[in-house]
């Protein structure tokens, strides 16, 4: 069904499972974030919005180039596992990071800001793990049977 020849079924299964945790947890970030920060009642859609937006944005292409910056010059695991732990910890913070933030505007707002950098690290790890994984050939073969679990978050 997935065009999986045997010696690829364990790569392709765990790209599977890990394409769909990332799949779920973008989409989980996602629509708390956004449920959070549209909820307050001090934040103006009209006002706040485009400049979390450029925040956002801004904040994503940075954490690419650092992330293309150290893709060269350290290894793929060591990269991945860095990123892993600060996607980890931002999590947390924002989770359980409110006795430290006094105005819970500018927590949901970084909070908000963080989807896009998320999104944009953790596509690159996945498409960076597949791409070590298979050769070109048999990457396009099976392009389309990996990444049903990121489909997960454009369901949100």
């Amino acid at each position: 069904m997935l065009d999986v020849e045997p010696k690829e079924t364990g790569p392709v299964g765990l790209l599977l499972v890990m394409s769909f945790l990332m799949g779920l947890f973008l989409a989980t970030v996602a629509v708390a974030s956004q449920s959070l920060l549209l909820s307050l009642p001090d934040f103006s859609e009209k006002n706040d919005l485009p400049l979390v937006l450029v925040f956002s944005g801004a904040f994503g292409i940075v954490t690419t180039v650092i992330y293309n910056f150290m893709q060269g010059r350290i290894s793929f695991s060591a990269l991945a596992m860095f990123n892993l732990v600060i996607v980890i910890l931002l999590t947390g913070f924002l989770e359980f990071g409110g006795s430290y933030v006094k105005d819970a505007k500018t927590l949901y707002e970084f909070g908000f800001t963080l989807i896009l950098p998320f999104t944009f690290i953790v596509q690159l790890v996945f498409w960076g793990a597949f791409g070590r994984m298979f050769n070109v050939r048999d990457g396009k073969r099976l392009i389309g049977s990996v990444d049903v679990g990121t489909d997960m978050q454009a369901l949100r």
